[in-house]
């Protein structure tokens, strides 16, 4: 599932109730998998990023995406391995023999 939220909306923003769904996938939970439904939503989330979004008002409002997700999620869908591998951190290029 890829939900999204508005984070201006400091105190309820991560807020089940204020989750919304953007996609529901079932399949099996693998790289290539997740890379095709990826590529449903790339050009329009590119163009969120880019162009924002105007109101009825035509007031423009920027959008700034943040990725998060659990650990497994996180490790899928940036093609990395396993964490009793080599290189297992998400943020560096730390060898797993150097912790």
């Amino acid at each position: 599932m890829i939900t999204f939220c508005l984070l201006n909306n400091y105190k309820n923003g991560l807020k089940p109730e204020n989750q919304y769904c953007v996609c529901l996938y079932i399949g099996r939970e693998k790289y290539d998998n997740l890379f095709q439904v990826g590529n449903l939503f790339k050009f329009q989330f590119s163009d969120l990023q880019d162009n924002g979004i105007y109101d009825q008002d035509n007031i423009h409002w920027p959008i700034e995406f943040f990725f998060c997700g659990d650990w497994k999620f996180m490790y899928l869908i940036m093609g990395l391995n396993a964490p009793n591998s080599k290189y297992f951190c998400l943020y560096c290029n730390c060898e797993s023999n150097l912790r």
